[in-house]
């Protein structure tokens, strides 16, 4: 196989994980309007900070999955979960590194995520 072919198969996952968490963010967003704050013309200021905090969360899990292979059924362990978190956040420089990750994940998303949410929500007015 070329290179070029995993290139580009490689980029069609990414862009479609991409594409998924966005759209995804913006039915739970849309549903979280509805229910706790109706809309009276734009997107209200509570669900913006409901976006972000399910952002932030979102980039905490893609660190946990990606640098520590936590997968979803860790989470019956929470004491080991906990153990080696705590672990691996000691370790010199790994803090920081995982601060980065997060800030730099949730800001790309977010830089994607705003811009779309709120044409999408204005076209539906």
């Amino acid at each position: 196989m070329p290179l070029w072919y995993d290139i580009v198969q490689t980029l069609a996952l990414t862009l479609s994980g991409i594409a998924n968490a966005v759209l995804s963010l913006a039915v739970v967003q849309t549903m979280f309007i509805l229910m706790v704050d109706p809309p009276s013309g734009g997107v209200p200021a509570s669900s913006w900070t409901f976006a972000g905090v399910v952002i932030v969360l979102g980039a905490v899990g893609v660190y946990l999955g990606r640098y520590l292979r936590f997968n979803s059924w860790d989470v019956r362990h929470p004491a080991s979960m906990l153990r080696k978190l705590v672990a691996h956040l000691r370790q010199r420089g790994k803090a920081l590194e995982a601060g980065g990750f997060v800030l730099t994940h949730a800001l790309l998303i977010a830089l994607l995520y705003v811009p779309l949410f709120s044409l999408a929500w204005t076209a539906l007015l």
